[in-house]
């Protein structure tokens, strides 16, 4: 598994770059994407959209208040999601 998260992490540096915006991301993530939701922060305004790529591994992509992409993170993890019905994550539930 350790091979698949350095494939996924590469595949997110070659293709997804800071300062892009969320129609570019979301467009290129979302042939990859088995599932994706939102993740709103307090106050800031800034959020994440976090990308099921696989049944392991999921890319979140976080975003300052204009809608540009700051960083994203390839992980390893279980996790199961609860969406409310505008696709924002409510609740994250480890597995």
């Amino acid at each position: 598994m350790v091979a698949a998260t350095a494939l996924w992490r590469a595949w997110a540096d070659q293709n997804l770059k800071a300062g892009d915006s969320e129609q570019n991301i979301r467009a290129t993530l979302a042939p990859k994407a088995k599932d994706w939701g939102r993740v709103n922060y307090g106050g800031t305004g800034n959020y994440s959209l976090r990308f099921k790529v696989d049944d392991l591994h999921q890319i979140q992509v976080d975003f300052e208040l204009s809608g540009k992409m700051v960083s994203a993170t390839v992980a390893r993890t279980k996790e199961d999601w609860i969406k409310d019905p505008d696709g924002n994550l409510v609740e994250i539930i480890p597995r």
